[in-house]
């Protein structure tokens, strides 16, 4: 068993909770250390403690026959629960000592039916002077009495990471593997333990490629109970769900990176009242995180397992309401670049950053419905220009966009549509590659298309001429370039 690293900080904070609250309760999201740090801090406190186990217990019934079966070595039968607590409470109160019960994975009876009795019975010992109670769960009590204390649980830092891996491989020297292994464990102590133990059975590198790459698989090692493997934990933790949630959390697992609440209800296409309460339901259950004040994440290993098993069902919906959605932000982010709000749009760029990358190879599920979106991107995005193309290795994405977006506008035989699309791709070949005989190949097309629509002026001929000329006089042709407006 490994022992208990780091967290130094949250049991500072959850000893002086349990000191002024008779109730604590550790929500957090499944995985992340709620047992072991309830353990840690009945360790620390130094009083007798009581431990009851409800996983997988559903009713009242059962909660108080787990602690007559601690306090009393016997069972009782009788119909009248609160006949049954006050028994409970009759012989804690004789114990003649301090001491702590803790109901961990408490989380079946507060979904259950007797949710409301769950909160009286821990009201009820709270009300005992020797008894202090500590509950852990993943999901939020129904109602939430004044003298209840909650305390969320975070997954681990980097640095506590760093040191459970060491403790569990204390071999391993290495710090950018080491740092390599955290990174992809996400704070989460279960895989942490479950990927130093492959080590030694696997190379360090082996490790590493297999979590970059099928990172369910090698932390489900049948080596380990089914508690102890992450994919049955998440898969059972996600089951759980109505049939509902687990669609609704599978459209918002489309969006790749942080988003608000906004872009959620956008994304998931049903009312706002509607959408408002399953974003709720999600973070009372720790299926979403807080990662800032506005914005929300779903944990990178719980997204694992929405993709290996939680299909969604309306995809061309959702691809539309996503690209539509984030074609929109980017716009508005564009806007403010051109006022002094330039460094808050830059900062929006960074934060949405993924989200504006699927948005961009999203272009290959182009329909009708998402056509003129892409077309509008193509033709006109400067931001999405950057996104595109920051680095080299951003290159090839970035040119298969336009290539594509090209063979729609073909496709759907828009002669203009393909003149603006060919102006944006020489633009970026111009001014981003520096290919300016390439860019100049696609602005001639583009030019010879809109000569057949001498009479429209519109705001795309204007940019074409721009451009066009621009690429001309990096070349030298100042004459010609001149002819172009």
């Amino acid at each position: 068993m490994v022992s208990f690293v780091g967290r130094l900080s949250e049991i500072r904070e959850l000893r002086e909770n349990v000191q002024q609250h008779k109730i604590v309760v550790i929500h957090g999201f499944k995985g992340v250390g709620k047992s072991s740090i309830a353990r840690e801090l009945c360790r620390q406190i130094q009083q007798p403690y009581y431990w009851n186990d409800l996983r997988n217990i559903n009713t009242a019934d059962g909660v108080l026959q787990h602690l007559l079966s601690n306090f009393t070595q016997e069972a009782a039968v009788l119909e009248d629960k609160r006949a049954l607590l006050t028994i409970v409470c009759e012989n804690i109160a004789s114990q003649g000592c301090d001491l702590v019960v803790i109901f961990d994975n408490a989380e079946d009876v507060i979904k259950g039916e007797d949710s409301a009795f769950f909160v009286e019975i821990i009201l009820s010992l709270s009300h005992l002077i020797n008894t202090n109670i500590l509950v852990t769960t993943n999901v939020m009590l129904p109602f939430h009495p004044d003298k209840i204390c909650d305390f969320i649980l975070r997954e681990l830092c980097f640095k506590d990471s760093y040191d459970l891996l060491k403790s569990v491989c204390p071999t391993l020297k290495d710090a950018d593997k080491i740092c390599a292994i955290v990174n992809l464990c996400e704070g989460i102590p279960l895989a942490l333990v479950l990927a130093g133990g492959e080590i030694g059975f696997l190379d360090v590198d082996e490790v590493i490629y297999l979590l970059s790459h099928h990172r369910l698989k090698v932390l489900s090692s049948d080596c380990y109970s089914k508690d102890e493997q992450l994919e049955p934990v998440y898969k059972g933790f996600l089951d759980r769900l109505p049939t509902v949630l687990e669609d609704k959390l599978a459209v918002l697992n489309y969006i790749p990176g942080t988003f608000n609440k906004e872009e959620a209800i956008s994304v998931l296409g049903v009312t706002e009242e509607g959408s408002e309460e399953s974003m709720q339901i999600f973070a009372d259950r720790h299926l979403i995180a807080t990662v800032s004040e506005e914005r929300y994440n779903i944990h990178g290993i719980l997204r694992d397992c929405l993709n290996e098993y939680f299909k969604i069902k309306d995809i061309k919906g959702v691809r539309a309401r996503f690209c539509r959605t984030f074609a929109v932000i980017l716009k508005q982010i564009e806007k403010k670049t051109e006022t002094k709000d330039y460094a808050e749009a830059l900062s929006r760029v960074s934060v949405e950053y993924q989200n504006f990358r699927k948005l961009f190879t999203d272009v290959i599920h182009c329909t009708e419905d998402t056509y003129h979106v892409f077309i509008d991107l193509a033709a006109t995005s400067f931001t999405g220009e950057s996104i595109l193309f920051t680095t080299m290795a951003n290159y090839d994405m970035g040119i298969h966009f336009y290539e594509v977006c090209l063979r729609k506008a073909v496709e759907y035989k828009e002669e203009l549509d393909e003149a603006k699309v060919l102006t944006g791709y020489g633009k970026v070949l111009t001014n981003i590659k520096g290919d300016y005989v390439r860019a100049e190949e696609r602005f001639q097309r583009a030019m010879d298309i809109r000569r057949r629509y001498s009479k429209k002026r519109d705001y795309f001929m204007a940019l074409l001429c721009q451009s066009y000329g621009w690429n001309l006089g990096c070349q030298g042709k100042f004459v010609q370039a001149s002819r172009t407006h």
